[in-house]
């Protein structure tokens, strides 16, 4: 499977160890709690899509207009980049969008559709607490910004890194206003993409 997020990746990232800040795999842990399946207290979640345009519909869709400082804004000096990550085939991640799945959890659609980040965190944490040989990697879901858009989170066996071993980082390219995933996720949601310099 193939996976895209948005993110800022030092150059050097190469050299990293994937949970070291700046890696392309790197998430801020003292920050997570606010995503619609995330729980900090057990496990690391790291969200992605499966096309670079819904992953950056997901990173920019709260806002109207997307301007070029905004865009390619780096943190600490680095640059925000739209990352490819080859994940091995072997995940089991749990489908959201299938009917006979929320029927045998027994969820209704409202409990993953509705922004009810409770909820959600709920129905995550009770799946990752399935014992460890059943335990799936993740979920799949569609995108609130658009259906069509399939996003994941894949979830890390405990807090203690490796988080992510079978995920393989395979591109890391810097945003910017003339990127064409940018381009095409401004006209698809709609958003105004201001390209003034």
């Amino acid at each position: 499977m193939r996976l895209y997020r948005v993110t800022w990746v030092d150059e050097a990232w190469p050299r990293l160890q994937p949970w070291d800040p700046f890696h392309p795999l790197h998430l801020p842990v003292d920050r997570q709690g606010a995503g619609r399946f995330d729980n900090p207290h057990r496990y690391v979640a790291l969200y992605g899509a499966t096309s670079p345009t819904a992953a950056v519909g997901e990173a920019f869709g709260n806002s109207a207009l997307w301007k070029p400082g905004e865009v390619a804004r780096a943190k600490e000096g680095h640059p925000r980049c739209l990352v490819t990550i080859d994940v091995d085939e072997a995940i089991v991640l749990v489908d959201l969008d299938d009917a006979q799945t929320l029927v045998d959890l027994g969820l209704r659609p409202s409990d993953v559709v509705r922004r009810n980040r409770d909820r959600t965190q709920e129905v995550a944490l009770r799946l990752w607490l399935e014992g460890e040989a059943t335990r799936p990697h993740g979920v799949r879901w569609r995108s609130y910004w658009r259906p069509e858009w399939e996003v994941v989170t894949l979830w890390s066996a405990g807090l203690e890194p490796p988080w992510f071993p079978l995920a393989t980082v395979t591109s890391v390219v810097e945003l910017s206003v003339a990127s064409a995933p940018v381009i095409a996720a401004a006209d698809v949601l709609p958003r105004q993409l201001d390209t003034s310099t």
